[in-house]
Order: structure tokens, then sequence, then C-alpha cells
């Protein structure tokens, strides 16, 4: 699969300014300092209900001809749920976790913690159950669930104490363990990010040759002069773009000298496509995010009438159950074990599952613009049209003949279009 580079750095040439720029030491920390600014406002704004322009709390939140009938009219809301959160989805899907390293407020609340916890308590330890890959998603599922059935989207000050709850969460658990738990481990954000990160066409990659005469080790050493990788990375070995939370610490360790790491364009998914990285539990995950995103923005009214818990977490058992029986059926076909098509076959959901994402969380910003029903058809036939176009390497890797995967392929096919098919029933 052919890639191109997208710049590369030097000690013996003038580094192109993206280069220089990723390698400043204070970038991300400025940058985290004028978004925890940013949050601190917002959450006064949120909490307090103070009026901003046209923002006066007074009826629905609505600016011109855009209006969003179930949001309280308040800055937070129009900022949060209108802006920033389908801006998050598509910044990700583009260049990966950028957010997470760059951006987050968060994380300099973090870091701070866990400076002060040194102090304290000395070096901080993640305990092993934190190490196991459910963690992370299973807290996106839970703060999704809270999110849905407090309606805490539709107040601004259920929104911001939300906000305030997850810092302080951040804050607690960065004090008593080691630096980089909460955004490797534990946040909510994170656990969503990280399978759409896997579709970016942004990667970090490494000049084997390079890395390999190095001497200094500085990209995995604890007295790095720019600090360890937040992740606990190696960034000469990265293979997926699921955990980097491109804080941009590696470039800055890595000597000039060296120019041994750098930044790659490639095709949406190739990771993926590649086989790279795949692992089982999150495959199965992938099918029950599809589950998830049907409980939050089906429009069925048989299944308005049930209990929420019972539609939310019963559809992500179902999805989950529907997709290790299709495994199987598809393995089977395909002359594959079974173990490996649960392990593979998941991924091929991922895009649609995206395109499903963005309509059931950015549902309010495409209702305040109006244009729900138009974007909702792009989406779903584009995910649907790139889960086929990535099904096609997935499954011909996992099966020895191009028979065998057109036998393999078929069934999830047939299910990617079902999938497809009962979406555009619900918003076509």
């Amino acid at each position: 699969m052919s890639k191109r580079y997208l710049v590369r750095g030097s000690a013996e040439r003038s580094p192109r300014w993206v280069y220089r720029a990723i390698r400043a030491p204070l970038l991300p920390t400025a940058v985290s300092a004028v978004m925890l600014v940013a949050l601190v406002l917002l959450l006064a704004i949120g909490l307090r209900g103070l009026p901003v322009g046209r923002f006066d709390g007074r009826g629905p939140l609505a600016w011109g001809r855009f209006a969003a009938d179930e949001l309280e009219n308040n800055f937070f809301n129009f900022a949060l749920w209108i802006l920033w959160l389908p801006s998050l989805t598509i910044g990700t899907a583009v260049v990966g976790r950028l957010w997470c390293g760059t951006f987050c407020p968060l994380r300099l609340l973090a870091d701070g913690a866990r400076s002060l916890g040194d102090r304290v308590l000395g070096r901080g330890s993640t305990t092993p159950y934190l190490r196991l890959g459910w963690v992370l998603p299973v807290a996106f599922v839970a703060i999704t669930f809270v999110v849905k059935a407090l309606e805490i989207q539709h107040v601004a000050r259920r929104g911001a104490l939300l906000f305030l709850a997850i810092a302080t969460a951040a804050v607690a658990v960065s004090f008593f363990l080691r630096r980089g738990a909460w955004c490797r481990f534990l946040c909510p954000i994170g656990g969503w990010l990280a399978r759409v990160a896997r579709l970016s066409v942004l990667e970090i990659a490494s000049d084997h040759q390079a890395c390999g005469g190095c001497t200094s080790r500085a990209c995995v050493r604890e007295d790095s002069p720019a600090g360890r990788c937040p992740s606990y990375l190696n960034p000469s070995k990265l293979e997926t773009m699921r955990h980097c939370l491109l804080c941009w610490r590696c470039f800055g360790n890595c000597p000039p000298e060296r120019d041994a790491l750098f930044l790659r364009v490639r095709w949406p998914g190739a990771e993926l496509a590649e086989a790279r990285a795949l692992d089982a539990w999150e495959a199965v995950f992938v099918a029950g995010m599809l589950g998830m995103y049907s409980a939050v923005g089906h429009r069925s009214e048989w299944l308005k009438r049930l209990p929420w818990a019972v539609t939310f977490f019963g559809l992500i058992a179902g999805a989950m159950l529907a997709y290790v029986v299709l495994s199987a059926v598809a393995a089977k076909l395909g002359r594959v074990p079974i173990r490996e098509g649960l392990r593979r076959f998941g991924y091929t959901f991922l895009p649609l599952e995206l395109g499903c994402a963005f309509i059931a969380f950015g549902d309010d910003a495409l209702e305040f613009f109006g244009v729900t029903a138009a974007v909702a058809r792009v989406l779903l036939l584009l995910g649907f049209a790139w889960s086929l176009a990535l099904a096609v390497p997935i499954v011909r890797r996992a099966t020895s003949t191009r028979g065998y995967a057109v036998l393999a392929f078929s069934p999830i096919a047939a299910a990617l279009a079902g999938i497809t098919w009962l979406w555009l029933r619900w918003y076509g």
C-alpha cells in the first residue's frame, strides 16, 4: 500500500515549520493552557447560567435561523455540543488523537496532579486491572449511558457538572497513579477516540535503520529531555495510532542527528487493512458500539417504549452476540479459525460505526443547522462504502485463497448492508 511522507526534519538542513513546531517543548503545554482557560470560562457560563450575546438562557438554543429545540439557550451548550463534539469526531478521523496530546486541558491538569503526587507519595504505579483493554472503552460506555439517561446535553448546568466531575476524576487518578494513567487507561473521551484514530490518515513513523543504531534510547527513557511518552509507547515500534496521543514528546526526545521520527500520510484505515495490532476484544467492542449507537440514535417507536437501560445494554449485548455468530459463519465459510475471524472481521464495521456515531452524538449539531437527514444519508452511504472497501483486504489477508475470501466476505457485506438499510430507514 503506497504512502507518502508529509514532513521530515534534519539537523543538516533547515527543517520545515511543522517540524520546528512539533519539536518546540512548550507547544503542547501552551496550547493546553489556553484550552484550560477556555474550559474554566465555559464551566462558569454553564454553572452560573451567564448570558453571552444571543445565548441568554431564554428558550431553546438559537442563533438566527438555526435552532436546537431540546437544548437550553446557553453558550456552554453551543460551544460543547454544537461546535466541539462534531469537530472532535471529524478531527480524530483525519489526524488521530491530536486533541488528546496537544489540546486537551485535562492532560495539563493530570500532569500537574502527577507532579504533585510524585512529591507527596513518590512515583505512582498502574494497577494490573487498569492495563486490561476493556477498561478504557467501558468508561466510554458508562459515560454515554449517564449522559443520555440524565439528558445532560439538554441543560447547560448538567453538562458543566459532568465535565467538572471528569476533570476531578482526572486529577484524582493522576495524583495516585503513574503519569499518563488517566489518558491511557481511563479517560472516557479517549476510550472513544482510540478506535476512531485507527482510521486516521496521519501516523508517526520511524527510520528503523536510524533507530537501530541509536544508543541513547531517549524516546523511551524516564529521564528523557521532553519526558517519557505518556502512553508508554515505543515510537520506533509503533504499529497503531490507537494509543498515540500526538503529544510530540518523542519528536522532542529524538536526537537531531538521528532524525529518526517523521509524520506520514497513509490511506484511511491503512493499519487495519494491513492487519496491524489487531485485538479480539476491540473487534467485538466495535460491533457492540453499533448497538450502543442504535440505542442512542434510533427512531423506532417500539424501542422508545422500552426502559432506557434495557434498550441501551440490550442492544450492546445483542450486537456483540450477533457479531460472534457472524464471525463464526464467515470464518467457517472462509476456512479461517474462528478465533482468528473474531479478531479480524469486527474492524470492517469501524467506518460505518463512525458514521453512526456522528449521527447519534452529533444529533444536536445536525438539528441546529437543519441538515440531519441530508448529512445522515451521506455519512451512512460513505461509511458503508468505506467499510466494504476495508473489508476486502481484511478478509483477503485472513483467507488462503480468493475463493474462500469471497465466501467469507459475503455474510460480512450482507451485515453491513443490513445495518445501513436500517439506519437509512430511520434517517432517509
